[in-house]
């Protein structure tokens, strides 16, 4: 990070604005902060921590402190500063929480905290982070930079009185700075995946111990020994139940079979009476097969007939048609004459008046030439309207165009009326942003306390909930705790009983030695088992860390509650008088506030739109004079060549007849006469082709009579034929007519059925009579079985077969649930030495790399250690520089006592004595020159990292003044070299030397009005 332009206003000692252009420093500068002691030298440091993290260089110092006190009271405190991450820019404004003057009457009012953070690009625009959220802008710093406040100061910055912060900062102080400027968070969460990976695999060994406790606790067996006592007595009593329900299988198999046979013969006696009750029935229906036959017969006879029948029939038809079709020519020859000689007629009259067409040529070719000379004048005429209708459309474009100019001169003069109206609200546009800025923000914070009222409530409701949950469980884990004291001590009673009931008369007790046992402890209930008693503990542990964890929970909720409730206290002194306020009626504020606002940027940017409207308008008036001007030029051309084109209309006019100068009654003249003359034409051609179509329709009628009276004689001859050749066949197959001949004739469908009812019938009664035969030949010598009685042994044999199969099945169910069990258990077994075996890894893995070994030193640690080794080898370059070889920096590596983390811390190594000694003993300039040189070697170090934070700037406060002069060129010497690797150093002193020696200065100049800054040394 490098500051590239610094502005403070009624900031500490600077009661105005002051500025700071780092830029005029130059690249990479090494400056002095110079003044007087209280001129306010490191109050610059204190604007740059504040512009960053809203917190001074010395975090002894409230914000709200920093406000000038010579400052006049409508001048706010406010800070902005530059500053570039690489090749990126940033600018932040923050103002503290301060109070200001009411714009209306008199007193203050609170200006609650605001901070706003911009991103500058490289074309020099700004992009808006954040808005007015002072933490989020802080927040937002903290992620570009990589620092937190607190260590922004030590590493960057070496306030006044806390430059060996970095240098005597403990080691859990150190690894919090350096896991951030190093970026080795991902170590750390290396060793919570290894821790959090070995506690789940200890959790899931738990929870197979569990899982074995619960399948043992489900077998009804207190231990795996007595789940293999349990299956060795039962395998032989299920072997012994599986042979009983294997022969009672057997048994009733067999008599299944016989049974299954006397059903079978019963069956046989059935159908030995139904075949000889079906033959009877058909042998009743013979008499019917025998019509189906005979009708059959006579069908196919009939069937032989009917083609002849048919070509009868059709000789006939024939010729009926024949002779009706003669009677319809004849009618037509006559037709045919008739219109023969009317044609003959119409021919000959059409043929003279043709003889007409040449006089009605020569008309016509007269005409022709009329109408040529007709559109000649047409188009003179069309011409001359054209130029009217121009004329006419010039006119009204001049009368058009001089309006418009009246117009536009004026909207000229109500624009300019228009932009001095809009001038009292574009002067008011400032007032009215920031009377809705302060109105929003008012808005804002508002609804923040609105919302954490809400939030605060709800936690205090569930603070109540809770906390009765909370009593409710600590009265359940009371009850289990005295019931488990209960079963302890009943335990302990019952093996004094038990003891007791060993006891001899005369004998020492083995517990008190005494031979006279006069009240031996006596069993008073059923014997506890150890099992009982874990259980118990097991429950009682369960809900101890129930009740634990719910308590926590409780302490949890409150610590929010009790953050929601200062957060709630911040927001109502940021609020101010506006606490009281509803959040409607300041939403009312902003609205009307917004609407003035909007009011006066509409009104600013109607005046910018109604200036260009005026110069537009100017710029119209101008173009619309030359337009006029240029339309009167073109009326009085057009009125020239309108006066010109009237003499050639009337010469025109004269070269044709009077009745011919309309030109309608010539066209309609000449399209007369064509049409007479198409109509001859057509009269003709059709009465010709009518009399040669005549002619030949006589011709052709002619000939098909002829061929019409050859057919008829041919048709007769069949005719006769036919009939002679069915009468001989009707008397030969024995048919009364051919009425009977045709009632004899069955249609398909009944043919079918009847020929399928005879099939059936034959082939139903050879079926029958063969299934006869075979079952008497089964039934011979055999007698009905009597079913009866064998179903009642049936059922008998069929409880047995059950009650065997139900004995053995429940005593197998459970000798098979006895032999999960213990594969399930084996199996978890197996999975346990699994875990066991990567717990050895992942756990020694875990203990290591978190710091649990001997040299508590876990993985993060050690990987900063190797890290702090690099910086302690730059900064020693530089201690023993400026300390003349005496001191260099050193990593202690001893263990801290007790659980206090170690690995890096630091000692400094006196080559004078040769002992390593704490830092801590070093002088104050020892410890300054030390502090700078850890400084300095961090930020090398750091700068050279890969992915690292950028510390190319370094702030110093004082110290100097502990240095002797040689030691003083030699710290002088070594941030010389620094600034050439492109570091920017600032030196805050008063020290005398040190002002001679830098001339480039940023002078702190101190006055009754409040102090000033000069910037001296640049061009």
């Amino acid at each position: 990070m490098k500051p590239v332009y610094l502005s403070m206003q009624a900031f500490g000692p600077f009661a105005a604005k002051e500025e700071v252009d780092f830029t005029r420093l130059g690249e990479n500068p090494l400056f002095l902060i110079n003044g007087p002691t209280g001129a306010g030298k490191s109050t610059l440091l204190d604007a740059i921590c504040f512009a960053l993290y809203g917190q001074a260089a010395d975090d002894d110092r409230e914000p709200a402190a920093l406000r000038s006190d010579m400052a006049a009271p409508q001048l706010l405190t406010e800070v902005e500063f530059l500053f570039a991450l690489g090749e990126k820019q940033y600018r932040i404004a923050r103002m503290p929480a301060q109070n200001k003057p009411k714009q209306r009457g008199e007193g203050f009012t609170t200006q609650a905290t605001e901070a706003k953070l911009w991103e500058i690009t490289a074309d020099g625009n700004e992009i808006l982070l954040v808005q007015k959220k002072a933490t989020e802008v802080t927040e937002k710093v903290v992620e570009l930079t990589g620092l937190t406040a607190e260590q922004f100061r030590q590493v960057m910055v070496l306030p006044q009185g806390k430059f060996r912060a970095l240098l005597l900062a403990n080691s859990q102080q150190r690894e919090s700075i350096f896991s951030q400027l190093f970026q080795t968070a991902i170590y750390r969460k290396i060793e919570e995946k290894l821790k959090q990976r070995a506690a789940d695999i200890e959790e899931s060994k738990n929870k197979h111990d569990q899982k074995i406790a619960g399948l043992l606790e489900s077998a009804d067996c207190g231990s795996e020994a007595a789940l293999k006592e349990k299956t060795s007595q039962l395998a032989p009593l299920v072997e012994e139940l599986k042979t009983q329900k294997e022969l009672a299988f057997e048994q009733f198999l067999l008599f299944e079979k016989e049974r299954s046979g006397a059903t079978a013969l019963q069956e046989l006696f059935r159908q030995k009476e139904s075949c000889q009750n079906s033959l009877a029935t058909l042998e009743q229906a013979r008499g019917q097969l025998r019509q189906s036959e005979h009708k059959l017969a006579r069908s196919s006879q009939a069937a032989l007939l009917m083609p002849l029948i048919q070509a009868r029939e059709v000789a006939e038809k024939h010729c009926e048609n024949l002779r009706q079709e003669l009677q319809a020519l004849a009618l037509k020859m006559a037709s045919a004459g008739k219109k023969l000689e009317e044609t003959r007629g119409q021919f000959e009259l059409a043929t003279t008046q043709y003889r007409q067409k040449d006089d009605l040529n020569v008309q016509i070719h007269e005409l022709e030439r009329y109408r040529e000379k007709m559109v000649l004048l047409q188009q003179k005429q069309v011409e001359h309207e054209r130029l009217q209708a121009v004329l006419r459309q010039i006119n009204q474009s001049h009368d058009e165009q001089l309006f418009a100019r009246q117009h536009k001169q004026q909207q000229l003069e109500q624009t300019r009326e228009k932009i001095v109206g809009l001038q009292i609200f574009v002067e008011g546009l400032s007032d009215a942003v920031q009377q809705l800025d302060q109105a929003e923000h008012a808005l804002q914070l508002k609804k923040q306390y609105d919302a954490l009222l809400d939030k605060s409530r709800a936690l205090t409701e569930r603070v109540r909930v809770d906390t009765a949950s909370v009593e409710k469980t600590r009265q359940i884990w009371q009850e289990m705790h005295q019931e488990d004291t209960r079963l302890q001590i009943q335990w302990h009673r019952e093996q004094a009983a038990q003891l007791a009931s060993r006891l001899r008369l005369n004998e020492p007790c083995p517990v008190c030695g005494s031979t006279t046992h006069p009240q031996p402890a006596q069993v008073q209930q059923a014997l506890l088992d150890k099992e009982d008693l874990e259980r118990s503990a097991l429950r009682l542990e369960n809900a101890r860390q129930q009740l634990q964890n719910m308590e926590n929970s409780l302490v949890q909720v409150r610590t929010l509650q009790e953050a929601f409730a200062v957060q709630i206290n911040e927001q109502l002194e940021a609020l101010g008088d506006s606490a009281s306020v509803p959040a409607s009626t300041l939403q009312d504020m902003c609205e009307q506030a917004r609407k003035q606002v909007n009011q006066c940027r509409q009104a600013r940017q109607s005046r910018s739109l109604l200036q260009e409207q005026l110069a537009v308008l100017a710029k119209e008036l101008s173009q619309l004079d030359e337009t006029l001007q240029h339309t009167r030029e073109k009326q009085q051309a057009i009125r020239l060549s309108q006066a010109s084109l009237e003499n050639e209309l009337k010469l025109r006019l004269a070269e044709l007849p009077e009745p011919f100068r309309d030109a309608t009654v010539l066209e309609q003249t000449l399209t007369a006469f064509r049409q007479r003359l198409a109509l001859l034409q057509n009269e003709y051609e059709m009465s010709r082709q009518a009399y040669d179509q005549a002619s030949q329709d006589s011709v052709q009628l002619q000939e098909r009579k002829a061929g019409l009276d050859n057919r008829q004689e041919q048709a007769i001859v069949v005719l006769q034929q036919a009939r002679q050749a069915c009468q001989d066949q009707l008397e030969r197959h024995a048919f009364d007519s051919e009425q009977a001949c045709r009632q004899a004739v069955l249609d398909e469908h009944e043919r079918q059925a009847l020929e399928q009812y005879v099939k059936r019938f034959n082939r139903q009664q050879y079926e029958l009579e063969g299934q006869y035969k075979n079952i008497c030949e089964q039934l011979e010598g055999k007698t009905l079985p009597d079913l009866t009685q064998m179903e009642s042994r049936h059922e008998q044999m069929k409880q047995l077969r059950d009650q065997a199969q139900h004995a053995w099945q429940q005593h197998a169910e459970k000798l098979h649930q006895l032999a999960s069990v213990a594969v399930k258990i084996d199996r978890m077994h197996e999975q346990n030495a699994g875990l066991e075996r990567e717990y050895a890894i992942y756990g020694t893995l875990s203990h290591i790399a978190n710091g649990r070994g001997d040299s508590r030193i876990s993985l993060q640690r050690f990987v900063l250690s190797v890290l702090l080794d690099d910086v302690l080898a730059d900064a020693t370059m530089r201690l023993r520089l400026m300390s003349k070889g005496r001191y260099q920096l050193i990593r202690k590596e001893d263990r801290a006592k007790g659980n206090s983390r170690s690995g890096l811390d630091l000692e400094v190594m006196d080559e004078y004595t040769g002992i390593a000694r704490p830092v801590a003993t070093l002088s104050g300039g020892e410890s300054f020159m030390a502090a700078l040189s850890l400084a300095l070697g961090l930020s090398d170090v750091v700068q050279a990292y890969a992915g690292g934070i950028r510390l190319d700037t370094l702030f110093i406060d004082e110290g100097f003044g502990s240095l002797d002069m040689d030691s003083l060129d030699l710290a002088i010497r070594t941030l010389l070299d620094l600034q050439a690797s492109g570091r920017t150093i600032g030196i805050i002193s008063h020290v005398t030397e040190l002002k001679e020696q830098m001339a480039l200065r940023i002078d702190v100049l101190p006055s009754e009005r409040g102090s000033s800054i000069k910037v001296q040394g640049v061009q």
